[in-house]
């Protein structure tokens, strides 16, 4: 990619732009108020954006408890998929939970989303068990777990 993509926490502006990003990305979005909850009131939660010339192209939540992080969401916008952003900010991500002393990562994810599976495996994480009918929609999850180096 030629454009040069930084990774930041998230701000308060940035809010109507993940909104965006979400309601592209997932079946069952989350609203903005929830959205909102996590930047602005969960204690545990760590909140970060992927931008491109200013513009938000990506944002990801993390809840780090202890030496454990989960990665409860992230997620790029569609135009910017697939040129390597999505997995440089999960390098990032990797970086910031390791100097806050996280040891573990976990995440679920669609069984069905096969190039998001992919690219976490890619980066080392395994598949530790399926959660049926984990998605309001009845999906079934991957439950994915990665030991920090």
């Amino acid at each position: 990619m030629d454009k040069k993509v930084i990774f930041r926490t998230m701000k308060e502006d940035d809010l109507d732009a993940v909104c965006e990003i979400e309601n592209l990305s997932f079946k069952n979005p989350w609203t903005k108020e929830a959205l909102g909850f996590e930047l602005n009131e969960n204690p545990f939660c760590f909140s970060y954006i992927a931008e491109i010339n200013e513009q938000v192209v990506g944002y990801a939540f993390i809840h780090i408890t202890d030496d454990f992080s989960h990665l409860v969401n992230i997620a790029v916008s569609p135009e910017y998929r697939n040129v390597g952003i999505g997995e440089n900010f999960l390098k990032f991500l990797f970086c910031i939970v390791k100097e806050l002393k996280s040891q573990k990562m976990v995440l679920e994810v669609r069984k069905n989303n096969i190039s998001a599976i992919r690219l976490y495996e890619k980066l080392g994480f395994e598949t530790v068990r399926e959660e049926k009918g984990y998605y309001q929609d009845g999906e079934s999850a991957l439950i994915m777990f990665l030991e920090l180096k």
